[in-house]
């Protein structure tokens, strides 16, 4: 489970997951998942969590520490017998050098503009928060020496009678870290350390035995004790993972479920609506449920694409899969020529039942055309008439319901940084959550970057050095491909294959098995299969690694877990729509290998291979 646990740091669970809860219901034969507004309280917890385990994890890294961190633990998962109100630690941190430190964290106050008022509301917070912590520590050192009596000796109490008078001395405040989702610079590091050092005095040159070690971390973090993240009764928890592995492959179930805001659902009662956004917003999959209910309900599906765009057909393969009647009904049509636009209206009229739906999926909406082109609809077809049409850019016409979708709910906010940094999209929702009523469900697994060289003398889309360098990463910490070796997975989660990886180049070219970053792949018993640019239908076989060229993302959208993104030397992208639908096609673990004249050593920026796991 822990392959380097003396050498090597690991957080358990890996990342950590909010408390976000979820309503699940029905919509047109279809689970749906519908995020509930959160206390303000459990928000500014989880983000303060999140901050803090950055913080950690980045410490972790640049001193390569040999030690575990515990977060999400209820005593109650190894002492059932606890009254339900005893509250837990936040963080407990076992290191080799240091020992045991156990950590509480508070939220006190998010605003930056503070009237007096809320100051001196403020001030009283931060006392009330303090003394609760206090007790947490104690309770928690009480709760430490039971569970492992031979280290009563060793481990020192956080706030005992001879304390510091001012318990506020030895907090780590927010002003001591790095801007949220920033790297800590060596100064900020130095002040935590110095901090921090009345926690780890009496532990200098002293270390943990292995035999020590080994017993703390089978005790708190070992397979006998599962802790699960809690959540209010009629609402769904999960058991928390304790591998990378397992929450790579937990993050990406959560993130490919169907989620929708509640106003999304409401949107569904109308006939006439445009969805106006950037890729993977949702414009498609609530397209889908509008065919699916009007199937349901009897309706005739025309199904129009406009012959200007590149999309696939995943609108009406997915739709004739859910009908075993003929009622659904392909158009193309060029929404440039009015005479195009005036025989398609033609065809409809002569097909359509007594119930009609129309969806055109990804549509360009410059000009006037398609506003013309639905003005006719629904003048000649009344008044059993849905029109629901989605488009990348424009604006909404004026006809029914218009709606710019900003969101993006099935990726996790650490890809839609990379996406921020790319510069992608300007009016794209980077947070993809509302920061007054609720968080998504975690932040995702860290970034792995790989780095390629110029010393490399090839390209980056044809380096089997990089190649090898992913291969590495994927096989030791993901996929456990190695020969006679079983995947990734327990019982409690489902086990990562080579399908949930998706290899994708920024470079348009054509690509074969003989590329020799797929051949560093393969050096490590990755199975690859190669998309053709002609392939407009990908089907995942003989489970293996599908690789093709961000170009074909228009034409062949799907999801993965694992995302390997290989950018070009042009920094800007020149297909900005594939490349945001490329990178937000994964929900949950990025690799992004990047061409950099950096003079180090090819290792130095893969900063996840310091945690390890199988």
């Amino acid at each position: 489970m822990y392959p380097k646990m003396h050498e090597a740091f690991y957080f358990v669970p890996p990342i950590y997951f909010n408390k976000t809860l979820y309503k699940k219901e029905t919509v047109a034969g279809e689970e749906v998942y519908i995020p509930q507004k959160s206390s303000p309280g459990d928000i500014s917890h989880d983000r303060a969590m999140q901050h803090v385990l950055n913080c950690l994890r980045q410490i972790a890294e640049q001193g390569q520490e040999q030690m575990f961190v515990l977060t999400q633990f209820q005593y109650r998962d190894y002492l059932p017998n606890l009254p339900e109100d005893a509250k837990c630690f936040d963080f407990l941190i076992v290191h080799r050098k240091h020992g045991v430190v156990i950590g509480v964290v508070k939220a006190v106050s998010d605003k930056k503009d503070k009237t007096k008022k809320d100051e001196q509301t403020t001030d009283k917070s931060i006392l009330t928060q303090i003394a609760e912590a206090v007790k947490q520590l104690n309770y928690a050192d009480q709760m430490i020496r039971s569970i492992s009596p031979d280290l009563s000796k060793k481990l020192r109490r956080c706030f005992g009678p001879e304390g510091l008078s001012d318990p506020t001395e030895m907090c780590l405040c927010s002003e001591h870290l790095a801007d949220e989702n920033e790297m800590l610079d060596d100064k900020a590091v130095s002040n935590i350390r110095q901090i921090w050092k009345w926690t780890t005095s009496d532990t200098d040159g002293v270390d943990m035995s292995r035999e020590l070690h080994l017993d703390l971390v089978a005790r708190l973090c070992g397979p006998s004790t599962q802790s699960s993240l809690q959540v209010p009764e009629g609402y769904e928890g999960f058991k928390l993972p304790k591998t990378l592995a397992d929450a790579v492959s937990l993050t990406g179930d959560l993130y490919q479920r169907s989620m929708l805001d509640q106003d999304m659902i409401e949107l569904l009662n109308h006939r006439t609506v445009f969805l106006a956004g950037t890729p993977n917003t949702g414009k498609t999959r609530m397209l889908t449920l509008v065919g699916r209910k009007c199937l349901i309900d009897g309706y005739t599906i025309f199904i129009i694409k406009d012959s200007s765009s590149k999309n696939d057909a995943f609108l009406s393969q997915y739709l004739k899969k859910q009908s075993t009647e003929d009622r659904i009904v392909d158009e193309e049509c060029d929404f440039k020529s009015q005479n195009q636009r005036q025989k398609c209206i033609e065809r409809i009229i002569k097909e359509k039942g007594d119930k009609t739906c129309i969806l055109v999926d990804v549509a360009h909406l410059k000009g006037k055309h398609v506003d013309q082109f639905c003005e006719n609809l629904q003048k000649k077809i009344k008044p059993d008439l849905f029109l629901w049409v989605s488009c990348n850019e424009g604006t909404c016409p004026p006809l029914g319901v218009g709606r710019r979708v900003k969101k993006i709910l099935n990726c996790p906010p650490a890809v839609m940084r990379e996406v921020a940094k790319a510069k992608v999209y300007s009016t794209t929702d980077v947070n993809a959550d509302d920061k007054n009523e609720y968080l998504l469900p975690t932040d995702g697994p860290p970034v792995v970057y790989v780095p390629h060289t110029v010393s490399c003398n090839c390209l980056v889309h044809n380096c089997e050095k990089c190649g090898r360098a992913v291969g590495e990463f994927l096989s030791e910490n993901l996929l456990n491909c190695r020969k006679d070796e079983s995947r990734s997975g327990t019982d409690e989660f489902s086990p990562l294959r080579f399908e949930d990886c998706l290899i994708l180049f920024e470079e348009d070219f054509n690509i074969t098995k003989e590329n020799n970053f797929l051949k560093g792949l393969v050096t490590f018993h990755i199975n690859v299969d190669v998309v053709n640019k002609e392939e407009s239908i990908v089907a995942a076989n003989d489970d293996s690694v599908l690789a093709m060229s961000v170009s074909q993302m228009q034409r062949c959208r799907m999801k993965r877990k694992i995302v390997v993104y290989v950018e070009s030397y042009v920094r800007v992208a020149k297909d900005k729509e594939n490349k945001q639908r490329a990178l937000t096609s994964c929900t949950s673990q990025l690799i992004l290998v990047q061409p950099t004249i950096e003079n180090n050593s090819f290792f130095t920026r893969i900063k996840s291979f310091a945690f390890q796991n199988d």
